[in-house]
């Protein structure tokens, strides 16, 4: 007998690294950092207080929620992390959309990053 294994296509994540970010940074319409205060619904939305923020109309405190894009499947948050977060506008709701690509650690550890985020003047949260 002969038996005959076909692959299946698969598709993996792929994001750009936090470095690569820089180049998108003045087309992302907000960008800020903040530590996860609250996490809900499976730990696929969270509350952040924000500690700093470079684009947008970034309130003291904002609502996420992750969603899946393609292959990726989402991000999981916990309570003290801290992320900076790019993203599109909010939603209707005042909630922004985010997915794991969109999501990085903060204080940022890549050297680009970090250098371009210095030139966009960050304002303290609160």
């Amino acid at each position: 007998m002969l038996v005959v294994a076909l692959p299946t296509l698969a598709w993996a994540c792929f994001c750009l690294s936090p470095g690569q970010w820089v180049g998108q940074l003045d087309q992302v319409p907000a960008l800020f950092a903040g530590e996860v205060t609250e996490a809900w619904d499976d730990a696929r939305a969270a509350r952040i207080a924000v500690l700093e923020r470079w684009r947008g109309a970034i309130g003291s405190s904002v609502l996420v929620t992750a969603v899946s894009m393609g292959s990726c499947t989402g991000t999981r948050f916990r309570t003290g992390q801290r992320v900076i977060i790019r993203a599109g506008h909010p939603a209707a709701d005042g909630r922004y959309q985010v997915h794991e690509c969109s999501i990085t650690t903060y204080p940022v550890s890549d050297p680009r990053l970090r250098d371009a985020l210095r030139r966009l003047a960050p304002r303290a949260g609160g």
